[in-house]
């Protein structure tokens, strides 16, 4: 494994020059670890636009190294090679998934039932109990998480969604209700959550061609803005599974997007 070092100062040129995502071709960090890197060392980063109107040759403003501190000045970079448990030859996605994944801290295990449940898994239920008894006098000023579900599968759907905004939370992302939908908040871009479960065609018998829609059981959770959306379904895997995977597209997408918006 070869290795270099650098200073901060060396490091604040690197990241003001190039995207993380290059940096990432280049070394044994993911973008993501970049960010970290950088946050954890004082580094400023550049803002969205920043690239697009360097592009452009536009005039941009390079925020100054603040942190001047000779202590741990030295930084060691791994140029990318095979790793112990990573292998930076593989596309980004599997290696920021296996970066979640070999988090042992990370809320990723989906459990039976939500012990400390969030503050909107809170209200959610709330609202439900709510509209059960006022049906269209409902409170609307209860917040929601967007789950449109069987009733029998609305606890499946709640402890998942509930694990997922805590996973998000915990890779420093947010997740907020705005004019009643899920709206996740990743590098400054927002990115809408809409659990909903599958349903099938059944033909009903008649003169004429009709059907009516079935429920499966099988849940579909969306990611979506733009180009940023992205249907996750059950299959051989359950949506449960597959909670890092989807966390890291989600910030490897709004990466992109910040980087050239």
């Amino acid at each position: 494994m070869k290795t270099i070092d650098i200073t901060l100062q060396q490091l604040h040129k690197m990241v003001w020059t190039e995207p993380l995502s290059t940096l990432a071709k280049k070394y044994a960090l993911s973008d993501n670890g970049f960010r970290k890197l950088c946050k954890k060392n004082s580094i400023p980063l550049p803002k969205n636009g920043y690239w697009q109107k360097l592009k452009y040759n536009k005039v941009v403003k390079i925020e100054k190294l603040t942190n001047t501190s000779t202590e741990n000045n030295s930084i060691k970079l791994v140029l990318r090679s095979e790793g112990s448990t990573i292998s930076y030859d593989q596309p980004l996605l599997t290696i920021r998934t296996k970066e979640i994944q070999n988090d042992n801290k990370a809320p990723l295990n989906v459990p039976q039932t939500i012990l400390k449940p969030h503050h909107l898994s809170i209200e959610t239920k709330r609202h439900w109990a709510d509209f059960k008894i006022n049906k269209y006098n409902y409170d609307r000023s209860i917040s929601c998480i967007s789950i449109r579900v069987t009733n029998e599968n609305r606890k499946r759907a709640l402890i998942l969604m509930d694990t997922f905004i805590k996973l998000l939370e915990y890779r420093g992302h947010k997740v907020i209700i705005q004019r009643g939908d899920t709206v996740a908040i990743l590098n400054d871009v927002e990115v809408k959550l809409d659990l909903r479960e599958a349903s099938r065609r059944i033909p009903k018998p008649g003169s004429y061609p009709t059907f009516e829609l079935e429920d499966t059981g099988e849940f579909i959770l969306k990611t979506g803005k733009y180009s940023i959306d992205k249907e996750w379904r059950d299959g051989k895997n359950k949506i449960e599974t597959i909670l890092a995977k989807i966390v890291a597209w989600m910030e490897i997408e709004t990466e992109k997007w910040a980087e050239y918006d």
